[in-house]
C-alpha cells in the first residue's frame, strides 16, 4: 500500500467523485444483469442518498484518497435481525457498495478500504462484516475470498418468462 493512500469518512463535498465511481459500479452491474439492475441515469445515487449514508448514525461512506484524489469508497450500514424461535438475533455491518478507480485496481486500495471497514465495524462492537457478490463478478468474489470472506448463503433464481 502506498504511503500516500489514506482512508477516512467521506464528506458531502466529495459527492461528485463518489457519484462517478458509484456509477461505474452501476454500469458494470447493468451490463451483466440488465433484467435486474436498471441502466443508471444521471440522478443515481442522489445527493440525499449519499448525505443520509454519511450522516446516519448506523451508516457511513469511507473513501480512499491518494494525493487529494478520491480513488475508492465503501458504504457501510448496520443491520439488525430480530430473534425468532428459529433464528438468533444479531447485528452485522453490511458492505452495501464498494468501488475502486479501475485505473488503480490491484494497488492495495480495496484492501485498505476493507481494513477500515473492519475497524469501523469493531468500533461499534459488531463482530460480523457481510456483503453480497453477484455470481457474474468472479474477480470481486476472488478478492473478497482472499481477505477471508466465505460464502454463507447462496441465492438462486430461474427465469420462467421475460
Amino acid at each position: 500500500m502506498s504511503r500516500s493512500l489514506s482512508v477516512r469518512p467521506a464528506s458531502v463535498a466529495e459527492y461528485e467523485r463518489l457519484f462517478t465511481l458509484w456509477r461505474g459500479v452501476e454500469y458494470l452491474h447493468h451490463q451483466a444483469i440488465p433484467h435486474i439492475i436498471r441502466k443508471p441515469d444521471e440522478g443515481w445515487p442522489t445527493r440525499s442518498v449519499v448525505e443520509n449514508l454519511i450522516a446516519g448514525p448506523d451508516s457511513t461512506i469511507l473513501i480512499a484518497e491518494m494525493t487529494n484524489e478520491v480513488v475508492g469508497f465503501v458504504t457501510l450500514q448496520i443491520h439488525r435481525v430480530q430473534e425468532t424461535p428459529r433464528m438468533r438475533g444479531r447485528r452485522f455491518v453490511m458492505i452495501e457498495n464498494m468501488a475502486v478507480d479501475p485505473l488503480r485496481r490491484r494497488s492495495g486500495i480495496g484492501r485498505a478500504l476493507l481494513s477500515a471497514a473492519e475497524d469501523w465495524t469493531a468500533e461499534r462492537g459488531i463482530a460480523v462484516l457481510q456483503l453480497f457478490v453477484w455470481e457474474f463478478n468472479d474477480a470481486a468474489a476472488r478478492f473478497y475470498e482472499s481477505l477471508g470472506f466465505v460464502t454463507e448463503l447462496r441465492g438462486m433464481a430461474r427465469r420462467i418468462a421475460d
